[in-house]
């Protein structure tokens, strides 16, 4: 039954961003991210994440909601993760964000979106505030991922693809697709009886591509680095080939 689906996702804690992160969707996490935390300020939360991209502004409020929260974030990513979706992927609970065999992440400086766009800036002061959430952004980038300011700083200059193994060497995750990660269901019996069903209909489940994959520049592994090439690392590889570190991430500019 629909209806018993979403309140065990809702009540375990199984939060689901799998579309362009506008107000609404960005609304809808923050409201139940707080209403969970405030219930049990013990228990941990499981977050979804398939986000082509977003509002700065969304973006930022839930990476914060995400900080405010006392239990855990575990983030969990699938298939590409770009600008504002990259960002909340990354903004989990240390150890605990992880990015499926076949997820990618996009990286790039941050900057307005349409979403971002729909009421003109009409003072130097939105401007400036716009601004002062890209410097935000990126010292965010930099302190979480432990690497030289002038590694990201590089990273981010233009539109970066990261494989998983590439996003983990820069600490933007922690593990690949990790089997059966998560939590356990709450035993929800007592729910029943006080709610009326209701289900969500194809409008709040509506799905958008918001990221134009117009001609950006892929992660180019199979880069010269000094004398040697180093060779695409492969999802089906042995632990002994060579992966790249971060400082080589960015040796070709």
């Amino acid at each position: 039954m629909w209806v018993e689906l979403y309140y065990r996702l809702f009540f375990g804690r199984y939060l689901f961003l799998g579309r362009a992160l506008e107000k609404q969707p960005a609304d809808q996490i923050m409201k139940s991210m707080i209403y969970l935390n405030q219930e049990d300020q013990t228990k941990d939360f499981m977050f979804f994440i398939s986000c082509r991209g977003g509002g700065m502004l969304q973006g930022v409020a839930v990476y914060d909601v995400m900080q405010f929260v006392t239990g855990d974030v575990f983030t969990s990513g699938y298939g590409l993760n770009a600008s504002m979706g990259a960002f909340l992927l990354h903004g989990g609970a240390f150890s605990k964000r992880v990015l499926s065999l076949n997820g990618r992440m996009m990286i790039h400086q941050p900057h307005m979106s349409p979403y971002d766009r729909r009421r003109h800036v009409e003072s130097g002061s939105d401007a400036e505030f716009m601004s002062r959430l890209r410097t935000y952004i990126l010292d965010t980038y930099i302190s979480r991922t432990k690497q030289d300011p002038e590694i990201i700083e590089s990273l981010l200059e233009r539109d970066i693809f990261l494989e998983p193994e590439d996003a983990k060497a820069v600490c933007l995750i922690d593990e690949i697709g990790v089997e059966g990660m998560g939590l356990d269901f709450q035993n929800l019996s007592f729910f029943y009886g006080n709610h009326d069903d209701h289900e969500m209909d194809d409008h709040e489940m509506g799905n958008h591509d918001d990221h134009e994959m117009g001609n950006h520049e892929s992660f180019d592994h199979g880069r010269v680095l000094g004398s040697r090439r180093v060779q695409p690392s492969s999802r089906f590889s042995s632990p002994q080939e060579e992966v790249l570190t971060p400082k080589e991430l960015v040796l070709s500019k």
